[in-house]
């Protein structure tokens, strides 16, 4: 009997702790701000590069020019920083992650990380 109440007072400690949990807000380490701007970006997928230029809006929009760069993007979508990473959306046909760019912020100058393309997988650098 005793180990019962034992049992049953840990499950209620237990549900008590996942009751009261918050989760914290990710913070960033760098702002909107920072990151604004035009990008020079590598993209490799299935050993062929391409480089494109994104511009990342400070309104949380997003533009893909690829060459040659004529100032009218090819493709628009949103972006989004979450701690230390950067997410990068396109939507193409109704995917709406057709292109993304996901990967850690190593300076307000420099990402790298990586890159799906219509289902497929890659890697990208971006420089400022």
């Amino acid at each position: 009997m005793k180990s019962l109440k034992v049992l049953a007072f840990t499950a209620s400690l237990a549900l008590l702790f996942a009751a009261c949990k918050k989760d914290k807000d990710v913070v960033s380490l760098f702002s909107k701000d920072q990151m604004a701007g035009k990008w020079i970006t590598g993209m490799v997928v299935n050993n062929i590069s391409q480089e494109v230029q994104l511009n990342l809006n400070n309104n949380g929009v997003s533009e893909l020019d690829v060459q040659p760069y004529g100032g009218n993007a090819e493709f628009t979508g949103t972006w989004e920083l979450s701690g230390a990473n950067i997410i990068v959306h396109f939507t193409y046909s109704g995917n709406p992650d057709y292109i993304r760019f996901d990967g850690p912020v190593n300076s307000a100058n420099s990402i790298a990380g990586k890159l799906l393309v219509g289902g497929q997988t890659g890697t990208f650098t971006m420089t400022k």
